[in-house]
């Protein structure tokens, strides 16, 4: 097992599931299992979809998604959003994944984020490597 992180000069939360995180260290993305650690070091120590408990330097917190932990941290600015249904009663909005806009239905029952193939070839998601194939549906 590699070594507690030394030298690491920024990390990011950028996925965020049960007993799983993605992260972005130094530029490599790494999902951990809790319990394991990545080759630069940093442990994650515990996850669920709202927070990460992270090992880095020996120092250990507990980080939200889209936290990004360096030696130029600054906690970003906290911004609202209000979403108004349309007139079937969905609640739409487009996003941004890697710089591409992509629309998105929020489902505030969702504890998952799910997206079609195409989408994803779409937007450069190497998910036949990493994703896991699914059937998604809403309550509405």
């Amino acid at each position: 097992m590699p070594e507690a992180a030394r030298g690491v000069d920024k990390v990011s939360v950028v996925g965020l599931f049960k007993d799983r995180a993605v992260l972005m260290i130094d530029g490599k993305r790494r999902m951990l299992g809790v319990g394991e650690r990545s080759p630069e070091g940093v442990a994650l120590l515990g996850a669920d979809s709202e927070t990460a408990v992270l090992e880095i330097d020996g120092k250990r917190g507990r980080y939200r998604l889209g936290t990004h932990i360096g030696t130029g941290f600054r906690a970003p600015e906290q911004a609202a959003l209000r979403i108004y249904p349309t007139a079937t009663g969905m609640y739409e909005v487009t996003g941004s994944i890697n710089g591409f806009p992509v629309p998105f239905i929020v489902d505030t029952g969702a504890t998952l984020v799910s997206m079609s193939g195409r989408e994803a070839d779409r937007i450069g998601i190497p998910y036949r490597l990493e994703g896991t194939a699914a059937v998604s549906s809403t309550a509405s």
